[in-house]
């Protein structure tokens, strides 16, 4: 009886390890589903190199597999330069310990996607420890046509502004004759 008792409680604590064990694959396999089906691209990185990335980052750069990505270095699609004129890999770093001391990092980034076209992003870099290594969760959006319509906004400004400048000069220039011949004939007339 006293065996019975103690192989029933061995028992109960199977089960109830089986279903926390079911239960804890059930969560990891619903945030893992999150992570890779989100339209959000999302990457993660260990020691400076790609240990994940979601389907929305692989679009983003043009690349079909996860494989094709992981293992490489942030550096591989990065120009040597960013549009600073800083070289990527002291900049990176810059960005990596602001996110390490400080919990994240917010910049734009340029990238290269896997036809070498660039593209610009703005990224969120945050800091997440996990045991005795830090992982830095990415989280980043194509930017680029954004930009291209700033610049173009920024020019056509500075194109009317030309404009209006050239213009306010020929008017106070005929203002100016007008001013002058507008007195020449007041003193006809009162000649």
């Amino acid at each position: 009886s006293r065996l019975l008792l103690v192989r029933r409680k061995l028992e109960s604590e199977k089960q109830l390890a089986q279903q926390k064990s079911l239960q804890l694959e059930e969560s990891e396999q619903r945030w893992r589903k999150l992570f890779e089906d989100s339209r959000q691209a999302s990457l993660l990185i260990e020691d400076s190199r790609f240990v994940a990335a979601n389907r929305a980052s692989l679009r983003m750069l043009g690349l079909a597999h996860p494989d094709q990505l992981i293992g490489r270095a942030v550096l591989d699609i990065s120009p040597p330069c960013q549009s600073d004129g800083q070289p990527s890999a002291r900049k990176f770093d810059e960005y990596r310990q602001t996110a390490c001391s400080e919990g994240s990092s917010e910049f734009e980034w340029q990238h290269l996607r896997a036809s070498g076209e660039p593209f610009t992003a703005q990224v969120l870099l945050t800091a997440i420890q996990y045991g005795n290594k830090v992982l830095l969760h990415v989280v980043w959006n194509d930017i680029t046509e954004q930009k291209r319509a700033e610049a173009e906004l920024a020019d056509y400004q500075r194109d009317l502004e030309r404009r209006v400048a050239g213009r306010t000069a020929e008017l106070s220039a005929v203002s100016e004759s007008l001013g002058t011949a507008n007195a020449e004939l007041y003193t006809i007339l009162d000649a």
